[in-house]
């Protein structure tokens, strides 16, 4: 699908968010967003995808704070220690951000290119959602969504009972689900040095 991206753009502001605040349990505790993938950390093969199509990016890290800020961009902390998930970044950058929407992406999905986050973007920018997220042909992909910051207070208050499922809580709300079967591949998330390894070799 060829999509002209300047056009596209002209009514699009959402605020780009980046989840790199996780333990990475499965990687060992190393912090995921910084392990290298094809030559450079995995975070900046998604930042690279965002940034034609978001109009600030805020970076959601709760280690290696110093190595996120030289990215250079705005990082920010979960409001309390105690790794909530990834509800819990959104709900931080929403308190940050000026946009009324934020895109949302992983730093460990490598593969997301700049159409298929603009192809989501357009999908909230209809007005008939208050968040949109793929399906990949096989499950919904929670953790890429472009959000409505109206929905905070909701968010603070699923946080407040103890919930953190994504899905759940998006469930909620007027959700958009948008077809990207005919591209399943670029949802592949890392979560292991083997399968880090792997990608990388395999490309």
């Amino acid at each position: 699908m060829q999509i002209n991206t300047q056009d596209s753009l002209r009514a699009v502001s959402p605020a780009g968010l980046v989840l790199a605040g996780g333990r990475a349990r499965r990687m060992g505790g190393l912090d995921k967003g910084l392990q290298i993938y094809l030559g450079r950390p995995l975070i900046t093969h998604v930042l690279a995808a965002m940034r034609p199509v978001v109009e600030d990016i805020l970076i959601s890290a709760n280690r290696h704070l110093g190595d996120y800020q030289r990215l250079g961009y705005l990082v920010i902390e979960d409001l309390n220690t105690d790794f909530e998930g990834p509800l819990a970044g959104l709900l931080s950058a929403m308190g940050q951000t000026k946009s009324s929407a934020l895109l949302v992406v992983p730093c460990d999905t490598p593969r997301l290119s700049t159409e298929a986050l603009l192809r989501l973007i357009t999908a909230y920018q209809t007005g008939q959602y208050d968040l949109v997220m793929p399906h990949d042909g096989g499950r919904l992909q929670p953790l890429v969504m472009v959000v409505g910051t109206h929905l905070k207070t909701s968010l603070t208050h699923y946080l407040h009972q103890g919930e953190r499922r994504v899905d759940a809580w998006a469930h909620q709300h007027a959700l958009g689900v948008v077809d990207y079967s005919d591209c399943p591949e670029l949802f592949l998330n890392i979560n292991t040095i083997a399968e880090l390894q792997g990608t990388s070799a395999s490309r």
